[in-house]
């Protein structure tokens, strides 16, 4: 809503997830060795921080694209070590028993928050104006830390291993470059991410083409 250009949206894409693809693997091994719980609250925080920023330069009319680009990159490095505390921490919540179900519920809710979440956006965007959407998106994060700090956590489930066997990213790769199905899993993930998360540039070229005509 900046610009209305196609590819500054690409380009904001870009700079979210370029510190994830550079440094996904080492955010990795680096939440292994750490409290997942809080590691969790601080990169939430951080989020909320972001977006609260954010929202406030809207608000004041000083929002420019070098902000909004270089917001994205905070996100992304945030993401690095956001990304896997969250997987990892599904274990601690279920168990190993319960996993499965678990990962399949959260895609779920992954999925339906995509689906409805776009809509939702489109019309507070389009009757309340961009700024108020910034606030919302910073009042989601409250929700979150305050799951987190309210949790019991005696009753997580602490992952067994020594510090020796914590794991390294180098050892993730050796795996995922030995079992034929991990590479095959990891290929058609590498092709419906590139190929199917580009809707987040095309949808919004193609709702701007549409009102116009």
């Amino acid at each position: 809503s900046v610009t209305n250009s196609a590819f500054d949206t690409g380009l904001l894409i870009a700079f979210q997830f370029t510190p994830y693809l550079l440094f996904g693997l080492f955010g990795g091994s680096f939440a292994d060795k750490l409290d997942v719980r809080k590691l969790l609250i601080i990169t939430q925080s951080s989020n909320l921080l972001v977006a609260a920023v954010t929202a406030a330069v809207s608000i004041t009319g000083h929002l420019s694209v070098p902000f909004v680009y270089i917001a994205a990159v905070i996100i992304g490095m945030i993401q690095v070590f956001d990304a896997p505390a969250r997987q990892a921490f599904t274990f601690q919540m279920v168990g190993r028993k319960e996993l499965p179900s678990a990962v399949a519920l959260n895609m779920s809710m992954f999925n339906t928050s995509r689906a409805l979440g776009p809509g939702i956006g489109g019309v507070l965007l389009a009757t309340t104006g961009v700024s108020v959407c910034f606030v919302a998106n910073a009042f989601s994060f409250c929700a979150v830390l305050i799951a987190l700090l309210l949790m019991n956590t005696s009753e997580l489930f602490q992952p067994e291993r020594s510090p020796a066997n914590t794991a390294r990213y180098t050892a993730g790769m050796r795996h995922a470059w030995r079992q034929r199905d991990t590479r095959l899993a990891l290929g058609l993930l590498l092709v419906v991410a590139t190929l199917g998360f580009n809707m987040q540039t095309l949808l919004p070229v193609l709702a701007k083409k549409t009102i116009i005509s």
